[in-house]
């Protein structure tokens, strides 16, 4: 039933929903539009549950395999429901894709390195409310970032971006 109501919001994009950031609508749109149908539904869902493995498998050190499959064996249940269309893939994808590009930015001050981590900050944001945690611990770790001119960039941008759901809220 969660697949229909939220296919129901892809049939009309709005920047929110009733309790929903959008982006799970947005995925549908885009899904169905390449491929018509349940699959259509399903399709960025399970591309992404497989780019979250692939990223984590990044993430992890190579010289410690146990580690990548323990994390993906715990998360094992979360990926089998990728076989539905629901924001928690999204959230989980945009945030393994934060937590690898922040590495080589904690290691290197870059600009297009912050602007990435800006407009995927505003992805996990749009996946689901849950996102604010990983951003603002992560911010919370490298208290250090501050004094970098392109951090407050990297936050200014994801925050311009995440304003238009933002009105849509308060209207």
């Amino acid at each position: 039933h969660d697949e229909a109501y939220y296919w129901n919001y892809s049939r009309a994009l709005d920047w929110g929903y009733f309790h929903q950031p959008p982006m799970i609508a947005v995925m549908i749109r885009v899904g169905t539009a390449i491929l018509p149908g349940e699959i259509g539904v399903r399709l960025l869902v399970i591309l992404m549950s497989i780019g979250t493995l692939v990223l984590l498998e990044r993430l992890c050190d190579a010289k410690n395999p146990r580690l990548f499959f323990a994390i993906a064996l715990s998360l094992a249940s979360v990926h089998l429901g990728s076989l539905f269309a629901a924001p928690d893939i999204p959230l989980l994808f945009f945030s393994a894709l934060f937590l690898y590009f922040l590495r080589s930015y904690l290691e290197r001050d870059s600009w297009p390195q912050a602007l990435i981590l800006g407009l995927v900050a505003a992805c996990i944001l749009y996946s689901k409310y849950h996102g604010i945690f990983l951003l603002g611990l992560s911010l919370l770790a490298n208290l250090s970032l501050l004094r970098r001119p392109s951090a407050w960039a990297l936050i200014g941008l994801a925050f311009l971006l995440f304003l238009p759901h933002l009105y849509w809220n308060f209207q």
